[in-house]
């Protein structure tokens, strides 16, 4: 219930006196879609107003696609769990960055130069049509 949801002040108290060790980067280490990096790039190259809201409206319109796209995929997801004539697949592929073997927490300049195994790693999540 409600009575196990504390306040932000509290939140970040706790957080520094439990998880003082533990830090959050700044940016994420995802890769990020063309499109919003361009755009990224381009707010900070201009000090021109008009082009800053350009590329604001931009960013909106791209941002408002990709939530589209996101409730169409959850609304197919949710229809295939109860009509059995439905399907949905969900596919990625992860960075091959991210997969390389052998794996080190820290890259010593010794080390870089190594020749690495090349992999490929893609997940795949099917919902609906349980009978597969």
């Amino acid at each position: 219930g409600l009575e196990h949801i504390v306040c932000q002040s509290q939140f970040f108290r706790l957080w520094d006196e439990h998880f003082a060790h533990v830090s959050i980067p700044k940016e994420n280490r995802f890769t990020k879609c063309d499109i919003c990096s361009i755009v990224k790039s381009e707010k900070e190259r201009t000090m021109d107003p008009n082009k800053i809201a350009q590329l604001n409206e931009l960013m909106e319109d791209h941002l408002k696609l990709q939530m589209d796209q996101r409730k169409r995929y959850h609304c197919i997801r949710e229809r295939a769990e109860t009509d059995r004539s439905i399907m949905s697949v969900i596919i990625d592929g992860m960075d091959q960055n991210s997969t390389q073997l052998p794996h080190t927490k820290r890259l010593q300049k010794s080390d870089a130069n190594l020749w690495h195994f090349r992999t490929h790693l893609t997940g795949a999540m099917l919902h609906g049509n349980k009978a597969v």
